[in-house]
């Protein structure tokens, strides 16, 4: 998959979770989720094809959550 194709589909997950899960990406902590949009993260990251590092000190959710975060914060800055 090519760098812009993944671009762009990052940038519909991130505007997928902001509109139905009930969150801003850029500004909300992880940590503070209900279990509910936490497990939704998990199923947007498989529906992805997402795979946390074999090293990863934490969920494949969380993982995702930062991914998002950095991709949606990135974005942002370049406006």
């Amino acid at each position: 998959m090519g760098a812009e194709i993944k671009n762009m589909i990052i940038d519909q997950l991130c505007q997928t979770v902001d509109g139905c899960e009930g969150f801003d990406v850029r500004t909300a902590d992880f940590h503070a989720l209900r279990s509910c949009q936490v497990d939704r993260l998990s199923y947007w990251a498989k529906s992805y094809g997402y795979r946390a590092p074999k090293n990863a000190n934490g969920s494949t959710a969380r993982y995702f959550f930062q991914l998002l975060a950095r991709h949606a914060n990135a974005k942002g800055s370049a406006k």
